[in-house]
């Protein structure tokens, strides 16, 4: 059975995390260094608690796709996930070979390019493309059932109490 998210979906979805990311990542680049590092873990958090909301929420829209028990299929299914997350971890790399450039061109030390926060932003959106797939598909996997119709995230039917 083919995942209900492809390439493009994955992309669209993971993006919302980066924008969290890149957010977290302004405020800690202008507070004080003794709370910039909090800053960054707190916007790992949130971009956390996005990707899980998220995962839950299209869970709750698809149908259990097959668990792939071959070579074939595990690596299909790989793929179909490291292409987008692929994405995002090749700018990541992008930005050092920019930085690159902009110290042979910039006098340095004069205007410092910031490569690590534009790093950390691009690596966890293609974390959290990884993450997505796996919650996404993998929750209703484990449900084993039809469309969620229960009262909480779980799936779980409503209580008779």
């Amino acid at each position: 059975m083919v995942s209900p998210l492809d390439t493009r979906d994955l992309l669209r979805e993971s993006t919302p995390v980066a924008i969290i990311l890149l957010f977290w990542v302004v405020l800690s680049s202008v507070a004080i260094h003794s709370i910039a590092n909090g800053l960054l873990r707190a916007g790992v958090i949130m971009a956390l608690f996005y990707t899980v909301v998220r995962g839950v929420t299209l869970a709750r829209r698809h149908q259990p796709t097959s668990q792939p028990d071959d070579l074939e299929g595990i690596l299909r299914e790989n793929v179909r996930v490291a292409l987008p997350a692929g994405v995002w971890f090749l700018v990541a790399h992008l930005v050092y070979f920019i930085e690159t450039l902009w110290n042979s061109f910039v006098n340095p030390g004069s205007v410092t390019f910031p490569a690590e926060g534009l790093a950390f932003i691009f690596i966890g959106a293609g974390v959290a493309v990884v993450l997505l797939y796996a919650i996404s598909v993998g929750l209703p996997r484990v449900r084993g059932n039809t469309l969620n119709k229960g009262n909480d995230m779980t799936g779980a039917a409503p209580a008779d109490d």
